[in-house]
């Protein structure tokens, strides 16, 4: 079982997300929703989807400028099954923030359906 990455890890990954984030750009991009999807599929337990919260609250906290929505709406739009509330500074990451599985497209044929194109 793969362990959750430190912040200091994500924090690359989740990079290529800025400019959705902060409305630079309509879509993530590529890059973005490899990041999103690989983190997610080390997510497994409640301590890791604490920590990635944690993490992208200290990255956010960095940021001025940010639409939180779009944080929730990067998992749909990356084709990842797993939700991901709208996180800002005052999000309580220590209640479960985070739910499912991730759904891989190469692997999984609902995936469609869950997240039509």
């Amino acid at each position: 079982m793969a362990a959750v990455p430190s912040c200091q890890q994500m924090a690359p990954e989740l990079s290529s997300c800025v400019l959705f984030i902060t409305d630079k750009s309509p879509a993530p991009s590529e890059d973005c929703c490899h990041g999103v999807k690989d983190i997610a599929a080390k997510v497994k337990t409640q301590a890791d989807r604490q920590a990635v919260c944690e993490c992208i609250k200290s990255l956010l906290y960095k940021m001025h400028n940010y639409n939180s929505s779009h944080i929730a709406e990067l998992p749909g739009k990356c084709r990842v099954n797993i939700k991901v509330p709208p996180i800002n500074q005052n999000t309580d990451c220590s209640k479960d923030v985070f739910g499912a599985v991730v759904c891989w497209v190469e692997k999984r044929s609902d995936c469609g359906l869950l997240y039509p194109q």
